[in-house]
């Protein structure tokens, strides 16, 4: 899957490269979150994964952004410390999963597996013989 990553610090940024790289992922990596949602606009990403704490937007306002564009994005919010109200915000913004760093990378690699495994689905929908856009 093609995946742009938002973080202000650059040593998660390439944890999280090297792990999702590993697991077959092609991913866009941008530590100031303005350049991410240029690129946002230029490329078709299947999943934007976010910090929470970043200056300029914090990852609340990416998400929001994001799903104003695409109300299908699918936004992963990996934040550096967040307690329940942080992600009880994320998800009733429209957040997909919520990860406290350090993210437990196998479960992160799974949830993507889940999102994968919806777009297929959906895509196999979509091209199935006499459907019908209602």
């Amino acid at each position: 899957m093609n995946i742009l990553l938002i973080d202000d610090d650059e040593d998660c940024l390439d944890s999280l490269v090297n792990a999702l790289e590993s697991a077959g992922h092609w991913c866009d990596k941008f530590t100031f979150p303005g350049e991410a949602m240029e690129a946002y606009g230029q490329n078709q990403y299947d999943v934007v994964i976010t910090d929470l704490n970043m200056s300029g937007m914090n990852g609340i306002q990416v998400l929001k952004r994001i799903r104003y564009l695409n109300p299908e994005a699918k936004v992963i919010i990996n934040a550096g410390h967040g307690d329940l109200s942080t992600a009880i915000a994320a998800v009733n913004n429209g957040a997909y999963a919520f990860f406290v760093k350090p993210a437990d990378l196998l479960e992160l690699i799974e949830t993507l597996e889940g999102i994968e495994l919806e777009i297929t689905e959906q895509m196999l929908i979509l091209s199935m013989p006499g459907w019908l856009w209602i």
